[in-house]
Order: C-alpha cells, then sequence, then structure tokens
C-alpha cells in the first residue's frame, strides 16, 4: 500500500506574537509612505539604514523579516529584501518587580476568585509557567506531605497555596461534583472531558489584572535573587536554565566571580 509522507504546515504565531510584531513594522511603514508607493519598491540597503537607526535592532529586524517573508510567500512581492538580514544582537532584559499598587489590586482581586487566587499562588508564589499550571494535575497537591510535586518541581506547601487550594477544591467540587477530569483548574468546557484548561482561559481569569501570568513568575524570580538567592538554587528551585537565571542575578552578583561556573 502506497504510503503518503505527512504533510507539514507551519503553525501560526499567536496573535500576541503578530500584535507585537506589526508594533515594531509599524514606524518603519509610516517611513516607506513618505517616499515609496508600494512595499515592492523597498530595498535592503533601506532596510539596513532603518535598523541603523533603532533603538532595539534585534525586534524591528525579526519583524521585518517575517513581514516581507510573508508578503513574498503571498506572492505579493517580486523578491524579498530582507532575506538573511541580519538580527544582531538580542536584547537582554532584567525584570523589573511590580509596584505596591499593582500588588495590592491583585490581592484584593484573588480574594474574590478561587481560580485567580490559586493561580497566583502557582505561578507568583511557586514560579510555574502558564502552561504548567495549565497541565497540572490534581494529584500534584500532596496534603498529607505538605507538597507540591510535578515532574519538574517538588516545593513544600505554604500556608497561602494550601488554603487557595483548599478553597479551589471546595468550587470545583461544588460546581462539578460528577467531574472525573485528572487536571487541577477545570471549566465548563472542559470538566466532563479529560481535556486541559487553554491559554484562554488563564487570560480570562486574569483579565482585570495589572499583570499577565509571566509578570507574576518573573516578579517572583527577581525577588528571589534580589534577596541574595545562589544561582543554582534559582535553577533548581525555579526550573529555570543559566541563561535565564542570568537575567536575575547579575544586578545582584556581577562579576565573572558570580558566574554559574563559580559554583560547580
Amino acid at each position: 500500500m502506497d504510503q503518503h509522507p505527512a504533510t507539514w504546515r507551519p503553525t501560526s504565531p499567536s496573535p500576541l506574537t503578530v500584535r507585537s510584531q506589526v508594533t515594531f513594522v509599524i514606524p518603519f511603514l509610516r517611513a516607506c509612505s513618505e517616499h515609496y508607493r508600494t512595499l515592492r519598491q523597498v530595498t535592503r540597503a533601506d532596510l539596513i539604514d532603518w535598523l541603523a537607526r533603532c533603538a532595539s535592532p534585534h525586534n524591528e529586524a525579526v519583524a521585518l523579516r517575517g513581514m516581507f517573508k510573508t508578503l513574498k510567500a503571498q506572492r505579493l512581492l517580486f523578491t524579498n529584501p530582507a532575506r538573511g538580514l541580519s538580527l544582531g544582537t538580542r536584547p537582554s532584559s532584567v525584570p523589573k518587580p511590580m509596584s505596591p499598587a499593582a500588588i495590592e489590586t491583585i490581592v484584593a482581586a484573588a480574594d474574590t476568585d478561587p481560580a485567580l487566587k490559586l493561580l497566583i499562588a502557582l505561578v507568583g508564589i511557586h514560579a510555574l509557567y502558564p502552561h504548567h499550571a495549565r497541565a497540572l494535575r490534581l494529584a500534584a497537591l500532596d496534603f498529607t506531605g505538605s507538597r507540591l510535586v510535578t515532574d519538574d518541581v517538588d516545593h513544600p506547601l505554604d500556608d497561602f497555596t494550601r488554603r487557595a487550594a483548599s478553597d479551589y477544591l471546595h468550587l470545583r467540587r461544588t460546581r462539578w461534583p460528577h467531574s472525573r477530569n485528572p487536571h487541577l483548574f477545570i471549566s465548563a468546557q472542559t470538566a466532563h472531558t479529560h481535556a486541559s484548561i487553554t491559554n484562554g482561559w488563564i487570560q480570562l481569569v486574569l483579565r482585570d489584572l495589572p499583570a499577565t501570568a509571566q509578570q507574576l513568575r518573573e516578579d517572583r524570580l527577581e525577588e528571589a535573587a534580589a534577596t541574595g538567592a545562589d544561582p543554582l538554587h534559582l535553577c533548581a528551585l525555579f526550573n529555570i536554565s543559566a541563561e535565564t537565571r542570568l537575567r536575575y542575578t547579575r544586578p545582584f552578583h556581577p562579576g565573572p566571580d558570580q558566574d554559574l561556573e563559580a559554583h560547580q
């Protein structure tokens, strides 16, 4: 029997990624409109000159390469002037802690929504990635041993997380008493399936907060680094790479003697 090879289909970027890249290319498009009537007139020299004047050329280069590649694939351009365009050095970012006002807003909101409170505990205290929180199983909560245990995490179950989990599980049992979904977080759409909640569910729960799930996680990491946490301890506790932990420890432990190799 003949077998047909699987057809590879590129994954579509998320709406957030699209909006971010559009933000970077809009200034370039406005500048082009002053000189050209069509993007077919744009040359590689135009792009290089533009990037030389940008504050964050890496981000602009990524966005421009993506835009021109798409236009060429759609046959709206004869040639792609951004093909092979150098991206330069990716800018490093040091996460900033959330303001006291933002934290107060988050705490107040958490007191009114058990699901939000537990999500904040998992992301903001235990520094889980949003997709890890989505995939978390009920079995990860060990109330007897007072621990939060997953494939990547084994943390003591602090009082705040314990109370948040207890309140949410009470809500879960009351709202969906017959659910057999093994995941911790469920919704009306997933309660009677075995599927995990979607990223859209997390965004909906966090919609009124002055921070995203990623910002909550970074705030926890920044706090740990600022209080003198050992770099290797950060890697182990929050399941992050050496490259990622440098974003947090470099401002507090400058110098090569504080680099990861010094602890090995």
